[in-house]
Order: structure tokens, then sequence, then C-alpha cells
């Protein structure tokens, strides 16, 4: 749709006394009355939904136990759209398409709240600089397409308590990007192609995210990280091992060289920086422990004090009591 078709369709929504921010297709054909749109929508007649203003809520539009949801269409003129935040019951949506022709367009809490949303259909983020929140509390989701965030400035809380996700694809970060608790919450998630394809943001990752060393879940996520780079190494062992010892002939399969052993030792750096934590989480661990060993033995104490005065007591009333006897 381009921007003489929506403003064609501003038009003639207006005209018809319908939101000016959401329009309802049904293949070709403007739906003009919002509510028979919403009916039209439980019986899958509604081909498509196109977002026309920025920060548009379709919870505010649709029935609330919609389940399902055509393709939904952002607009030329947005620049910044959440319309899928809230709507608790949805299931899938059959497609995205995003035409928005600004080059910051803001994505945060997108699909924030979708408790039961189990996919994502791919689309593009090319022009996306904002996914903070973008699927928090997606807590039937297990994973995600592919995104493109070359451009993505913010991560904060994107993943915040996806409690099923379980894999998601590579996600490159500028080394300046903000990801304050991006899995926060996000107790399956063991593996990722962000840590097979970039170790690096994932460290950045781990260390921008919030542990509690006293966390018996948090040590257990630190194993799973620990197993990552591991293996992670052992498969740059490998590749080198059995990589053909051919001279170089050139320049290029030089610094192919190069860049392939610089690359196992930043691994083999990062595996070890892991270890680190690992180990610090084990003294504080064990330091828990003991601090705990040592209330328990003075409550023991305290207790076993009790019990002498108690038996002191107990004789001076048996000797006062054959005293008066």
């Amino acid at each position: 749709m381009n921007a003489a078709d929506i403003r064609k369709s501003d038009n003639f929504a207006g005209n018809h006394r319908m939101s000016n921010d959401v329009l309802f297709y049904t293949r070709d054909n403007l739906i003009s009355d919002p509510e028979k749109a919403a009916r039209l929508l439980r019986t899958d007649s509604v081909t498509k939904i196109v977002i026309v203003s920025d920060n548009v809520e379709l919870r505010a539009l649709i029935p609330e136990q919609q389940r399902f949801l055509p393709e939904v269409v952002i607009g030329e003129n947005v620049t910044a759209c959440h319309a899928f935040l809230g709507l608790k019951n949805l299931y899938e949506i059959s497609a995205i398409s995003n035409q928005s022709r600004s080059e910051n367009l803001d994505l945060h809490y997108l699909f924030r709240g979708c408790e039961r949303l189990v996919r994502i259909p791919r689309f593009y983020t090319g022009n996306v600089t904002s996914m903070r929140g973008m699927f928090a509390n997606c807590r039937s989701l297990e994973t995600i397409p592919e995104l493109n965030t070359d451009r993505v400035t913010d991560f904060r809380i994107m993943f915040e308590h996806c409690s099923s996700l379980v894999y998601i694809p590579a996600l490159r970060a500028a080394p300046d990007a903000e990801l304050y608790g991006m899995f926060s919450g996000c107790h399956r998630l063991e593996r990722s192609r962000l840590a097979e394809d970039n170790p690096r943001e994932f460290l950045d990752y781990l260390r921008s995210s919030q542990y509690d060393p006293h966390s018996i879940k948090d040590r257990q996520k630190l194993d799973v990280i620990d197993r990552v780079f591991s293996r992670l190494y052992s498969n740059y062992e490998q590749n080198l091992q059995n990589r053909s010892p051919e001279p170089p002939s050139d320049s290029v399969s030089t610094g192919d060289a190069g860049c392939s052993g610089e690359t196992a030792m930043k691994i083999k750096d990062l595996a070890e920086s892991v270890n680190i934590l690992r180990r610090k989480m084990d003294l504080h661990l064990q330091e828990e422990v003991e601090a705990i060993d040592k209330k328990v033995n003075e409550i023991e104490n305290r207790f076993i004090g009790l019990e002498n005065k108690i038996d002191r007591l107990t004789a001076m009333m048996e000797k006062l009591l054959s005293e008066k006897q």
C-alpha cells in the first residue's frame, strides 16, 4: 500500500466515522464500520489490518478473546508501533509487513504481554532502533525468527519473563547498545546462536544481566553458559586440527589463518571468563553456606544453654519440694 492509498483510505475512514488509526480490510475492500470489522475478525473474513498512526494498540479495537490475526501492516508514516501490546489471548499472527519509511522505527513493547503467543512471523526490522521489552512477558513463546538488529541501540528487557523461550537466532548488537536485563527470567534458554555466532556480544549480555550470587538458579545458568563456551571452543580446536596443513600461498590465506587462531583465542578467553564467574559464584555460595552453618551452630549452642538452665531449675525445684516434705 503506497502513501496515496493510505491517504485515500484515511479520508474514507474519516468520512464514515471510523478510527483514523487502524484500517480493516476484507481482501481489498475497506470495512467502514469498526464494530462490523470486530465481528468479521471472529469469522476470519478480515484479511488485512493496516496501522496508520503511531502508538496504536489493537486491544482497544478487537475482541478481547481474539486468538488469531490476519496480516498486520505497519503503514508508511508510522514511526512507533505498539500494535499487539497486551493482547493476552492472541495465539498467532499470520503475517506482519513493515512498510514504515521511518529511519528510526520504535518497536518497544510491540508484543509485550502476549502471554499465549507461540510464534512470531518473520518481518523486516532493518530500520528498527528500539526493541526494548519487545517480547516481554510472552510466556508461551519458545523461539523467534531471525531479526535484523543492525541499527538497534536498545535491547533492554527485550525477552524479560519469556519463561518458555528455549532458542533464539543470532542477534547483532553494537558495542554501545543498551542490554540491561535482556534475558531476565528466561529460565529455559539453554542454547543460542547468539553465543555461537557472536560470543563477545553474548558475554556482554551476561555481564549486563543481574545475577544473584546466592541464587541456585543463577548458578545453574552459569553452568549452561559454561557448557556452551566449552563446546564452542572445542569445535574451534577441532576445526583447526582438521584443516589441511597447506602453506599460505598469499596474504589472504595468511589472514584467514590468523583470524581463525585469533578467534579461537578469543573464545578461550571468553570461556575462561565464564569459569571465573562460576568460581566467584561458588565462593559466594560457599560463604553463604558457611554463614548459615555458623548461625545454626549459634542457635544449637543457645538451645543447649537453655536446656542446661532448665535442668538446673528442675533440680532446684525437686530439692525444694523434698525439703518441704
